[in-house]
């Protein structure tokens, strides 16, 4: 099995981090935020009595730790799914634009599903998508220095977004 490497890695979250401000960009603290999104469903899945424990136990930080965990989930998703396409593009030999594309495609697929929003979805798939078409060669080759520099620029998309 081959692992990837910690630039690509880093890519993924970076692409993931950005999908995530994306979508609070196109809609802001609302139900078609992708961490909103998937708050609801966690707290759909969670069983009555664990869900009535967890409120009880936790009070009123309950709810910023379920924000804040599905934001990491979030990103844990988005991310996953950018480095599920880069390893996918990179078996299949694909150019960079492609590989791009690929990427903002199952981002924006998944950011649908999961918010039914296609502002929501098209923005944040496009800026998780130019994450890692910033990070160029970080996502796609193993050169040392344009791989670096790609990795700063994919941190600076993720960051911009953020901010």
């Amino acid at each position: 099995m081959e692992y990837p490497d910690h630039g690509r890695l880093a890519v993924a979250a970076a692409s993931g981090v950005a999908v995530v401000a994306g979508t609070f960009l196109a809609v802001g603290f609302s139900p078609r935020w992708v961490v909103v999104a998937v708050a609801q469903t966690v707290l759909y899945s969670l069983p009555d009595a664990l869900l009535a424990s967890g409120i009880q136990g936790l009070g009123s930080t309950a709810q910023p730790l379920l924000l804040v965990g599905s934001a990491l989930l979030a990103v844990g998703l988005f991310g996953g799914l950018a480095l599920l396409a880069l390893r996918v593009a990179r078996g299949a030999d694909r150019e960079r634009a492609e590989t791009v594309f690929l990427v903002g495609l199952a981002q924006t697929l998944a950011a649908f599903l999961l918010t039914v929003s296609p502002v929501a979805a098209a923005v944040g798939g496009a800026v998780g998508g130019a994450a890692v078409g910033l990070a160029g060669r970080a996502a796609t080759a193993p050169a040392d220095g344009e791989r670096r520099r790609g990795l700063l620029r994919a941190t600076g998309v993720g960051a911009v977004g953020v901010a």
